[in-house]
């Protein structure tokens, strides 16, 4: 039987794993934490269900945002796709159709 290690400022114990207890305290923000919630350093809060601080949407992804998140991704790739084509399949296209049209003109 392993012994259950005491957290200080919880109270709580570690279970025969080793892992945390579902909540924990934070030092920044001095409240105690549900599960899977972690403190972002670049935003200074407590972000539940964190998995990371995106500097392109300006703050943290998490619970409240994370469907946000994958749309706005999927977007981008949709508008970068679309722009790739405008800038190097449209003009190669244009510029041969219009060759075309120049040699027709001539002859």
């Amino acid at each position: 039987m392993t012994k259950a290690k005491s957290d200080a400022k919880t109270g709580e114990a570690e279970n025969e794993t080793g892992h945390r207890p579902e909540k924990h305290f934070c030092d920044r923000c001095n409240i105690i934490q549900p599960f899977r919630t972690r403190h972002c350093t670049k935003c200074d809060k407590c972000i539940l269900k964190f998995d990371h601080h995106c500097f392109w949407i300006g703050g943290c992804v998490g619970e409240l945002n994370h469907r946000t998140f994958w749309y706005f991704l999927f977007f981008q790739t949709v508008v970068n796709t679309w722009a790739f084509i405008i800038v190097r399949v449209t003009p190669s296209t244009l510029i041969r159709k219009g060759l075309r049209r120049i040699d027709t003109i001539h002859r």
